[in-house]
């Protein structure tokens, strides 16, 4: 099974130790949630993962290639969905294949289908700023998704959607994401996210630099709740 693999990831910011020793296997199908507090190297991890920085030491894989320091490997949606807002929603998700030298006919053709999987069906020819918050954040999630990487990150996607739209695109992710059976690793800050999207949760520790992963052989939501708010409490 294709896996993306961390080994001994290290990165250090002066003498601010960001990352020590991080190692996590992602598998296809799979979502990784990880929580932590602000400031403990959760997007630093994420632009190491993708390329965009250097780890002082350590390794990226897909399998057995290497891809250390090498954009291009996986999917990024940053924090922002970064939508262009002078182009329209079928311009903004057509980007990924016209950077990669796709077919613009191509894309044009296969697109329909998924502005109707993603539920943005209609939006097509309009600016991001004529959408609401989920509209524009699922037309985020299509615009990676073109991207066509076996493993995706995302960091922190639903952090500026209200509650009630939360709820909502928690139901539409599980929905529509899971099941494209690729690896996905998801930056969050809330614990009740990570439990309903995650197969596995790690949190990051601002102290060890690392990950503590989050076990819960019964699966009792509450318990694992608590758990976690034990474990950020005192790591």
């Amino acid at each position: 099974m294709t896996e993306l693999k961390l080994r001994n990831i290290c990165k250090s910011y002066g003498e601010k130790v960001i990352l020590d020793s991080v190692n996590l296997d992602l598998r296809m199908g799979e979502t990784i949630c990880i929580l932590g507090k602000s400031g403990c190297g959760k997007s630093t991890l994420f632009n190491i993962i993708s390329g965009l920085i250097s780890p002082d030491s350590g390794n990226v894989y897909i399998d057995k290639k290497e891809i250390t320091k090498l954009p291009g490997f996986v999917g990024y949606m940053p924090q922002k969905n970064a939508l262009f807002p002078f182009k329209t929603i079928r311009e903004n998700v057509l980007l990924p294949i016209l950077i990669q030298n796709g077919s613009h006919f191509q894309a044009q053709i296969n697109l329909d289908d998924y502005f109707d999987k993603f539920l943005i069906s209609g939006t097509e020819n309009k600016y991001p700023h004529e959408l609401s918050g989920g509209m524009r954040q699922r037309a985020a999630f299509l615009r990676t998704l073109m991207f066509n990487k076996d493993f995706m990150l995302f960091d922190e996607p639903f952090s500026s959607l209200d509650n009630i739209t939360k709820l909502y695109m928690y139901k539409w992710y599980k929905d529509n994401i899971k099941g494209l059976g690729r690896g996905v690793m998801l930056i969050t800050h809330s614990i009740d996210e990570a439990i309903k999207l995650g197969d596995k949760i790690f949190i990051l520790s601002e102290k060890s630099h690392s990950f503590l992963e989050v076990k819960d052989s019964d699966g009792n939501l509450e318990r694992k709740r608590n758990y976690i708010l034990d474990k950020l409490s005192t790591i």
